[in-house]
C-alpha cells in the first residue's frame, strides 16, 4: 500500500521582527494626537458659544455641589461673565487651524517626509516661547510636560535634519571623488 498523505514543504522561520523606535512616527503621532485634541476643544466651544453661558455654569455648579454663595461659586459666576460667544467662536477657529497645520504634521512625519520636519521644527519652536510665558504665569504638570515634549521634538528634528544633511554631503563627496 503507498501513502497517500499530501507532505508540505517545511515552513520558512519566521523573519527576524526588528523592532525600531522610530521618532519621527511617534512624533507624528503625538501632533495627530494634538490635532484631534484641538478639533475636540473647538467643537466643544462652538457648542459653548451658542448656549447661555451662566446657565451652563450654574448647571456645572450643581452637578459639582459648588455653592453660588462660596467664594469659588461667585468666582466662577464672575469669571463665566467676562466671556463673550465671540471670543470663544475665535478660539475655536485657532483651534481648527491648529488642528489642520498639526494633521499636516503629523502624516508627513509619519510618511517621513523632511519638509514635514522641517515645518515641524519652525511651528513648534515659534510656539514655545508662549508655553514658557504660560508655564511661568502657572505651574501645572501637563504644561511642563507639554513643554519639555515640545522642547525634545525641537531638539530631536534638528538634530536629525543636520544629520541627514551631513551624511547627503558626504556621499555627495565620496560620489564626486569616485567619478574622478
Amino acid at each position: 500500500m503507498t501513502d497517500t498523505r499530501v507532505t508540505h514543504p517545511p515552513h520558512p522561520p519566521f523573519p527576524a521582527h526588528h523592532v525600531h523606535f522610530e521618532p519621527l512616527r511617534w512624533i507624528g503621532a503625538y501632533k495627530l494626537l494634538k490635532a484631534a485634541l484641538a478639533i475636540f476643544g473647538g467643537l466643544m466651544l462652538l457648542r459653548l458659544a451658542h448656549r447661555d453661558l451662566p446657565e451652563v455654569a450654574s448647571e456645572w455648579m450643581e452637578r459639582l455641589r459648588i455653592s453660588e454663595d462660596s467664594a469659588l461659586g461667585q468666582f466662577i459666576a464672575h469669571r463665566v461673565l467676562l466671556i463673550h460667544a465671540k471670543s470663544l467662536s475665535l478660539v475655536a477657529a485657532w483651534l481648527f487651524g491648529y488642528s489642520v497645520l498639526g494633521a499636516i504634521e503629523g502624516v508627513g512625519l509619519i510618511m517621513r517626509k523632511t519638509w514635514a520636519e522641517w515645518l515641524t521644527v519652525v511651528t513648534t519652536a515659534a510656539l514655545v516661547p508662549v508655553e514658557v510665558y504660560e508655564f511661568a504665569k502657572r505651574f501645572t504638570w501637563v504644561r511642563l510636560t507639554i513643554l519639555l515634549l515640545n522642547v525634545a521634538v525641537v531638539i530631536y528634528l534638528v538634530w536629525r535634519l543636520r544629520s541627514d544633511r551631513r551624511k547627503k554631503n558626504i556621499a555627495q563627496i565620496e560620489a564626486a571623488a569616485g567619478s574622478i
